[in-house]
């Protein structure tokens, strides 16, 4: 059955952070999808602020939409499709604790996101190794309406301690200084579903390619493709291996399977 829409994470998989640059030919071979018919999508775990800035709608790729915040916000043609939000009370809750614990996070709204807290080494890791900015509101008080999720900076030892105070809440830890905060258990793969859905394609219909843990369950929504970059168990939930993101990973398995010169 012939693709007719792919999903490309960004880190590490089309962004190489060792030459803090796009993987150049694989974004050229995205950018000639749509002449042989395939939709192309992001799907990330950046919320929309980070993917704009980082440069992800300036490449010539004419991008039909978007799964962001590790699948909790989901875009085609401009339209919401799915989305996954924190109730106010549980979000005001969240942030005073913040405030008492002296820590920070980043609140995540649908189509921006805001640092709130203190910053602390493990705030700086994430700007750190992501290149990302940090953005304050210039509204004062933090919004607790229509937020996505948070991004908790915070090590392995709070772990227990937020489990424990914010049952009604799930967190997925993605790193040794950052914790996905998010009002129900969702993954990539449901707002890859959820897209799908929307255009009328069948899994089959759909490849994706990413490299990390959070990428996994997209194997269940799409053809999944690891890089080469990727662990040991990533690689063994995909359904193909592509080369590294240094060796353009991606457009060398495009080329592989035929949607790319």
């Amino acid at each position: 059955m012939p693709i007719k829409a792919a999903f490309f994470d960004i880190d590490w998989t089309i962004f190489d952070h060792d030459r803090q640059d796009w993987d150049w030919p694989s974004i050229k071979a995205i950018a000639e999808l749509k002449k042989k018919g395939v939709d192309s999508f992001l799907a990330t775990a950046r919320p929309l602020d980070s993917i704009t800035e980082l440069g992800a709608f300036d490449l010539g790729i004419e991008w039909r939409g978007y799964v962001s915040s590790a699948g909790a916000y989901s875009v085609v043609d401009g339209k919401t499709v799915k989305e996954f939000l924190i109730d106010e009370e549980s979000a005001v809750s969240f942030l005073r604790f913040i405030r008492f614990l002296g820590i920070g996070c980043e609140i995540v709204y649908e189509r921006e996101c805001h640092f709130f807290g203190i910053d602390t080494p493990f705030s700086n890791s994430y700007y750190k190794e992501f290149h990302e900015t940090k953005r304050l509101s210039s509204a004062g008080r933090p919004r607790a309406q229509n937020v996505v999720g948070f991004n908790l900076f915070a090590g392995p030892e709070y772990d227990a301690l937020f489990a424990r105070k914010f049952p009604n809440l799930h967190f997925k830890r993605y790193a040794p200084f950052g914790v996905d905060v998010m009002s129900c258990l969702r993954e990539k793969s449901d707002g890859i579903k959820a897209v799908l859905d929307y255009c009328g394609y069948s899994k089959e219909e759909a490849i994706a390619f990413g490299d990390g843990v959070q990428d996994i369950p997209m194997a269940s929504s799409a053809r999944f493709v690891a890089m080469g970059n990727a662990s040991d168990e990533v690689k063994a939930a995909a359904d193909e291996i592509a080369p590294p993101v240094a060796e353009s990973g991606v457009y060398r398995h495009l080329k592989q399977i035929g949607l790319a010169d």
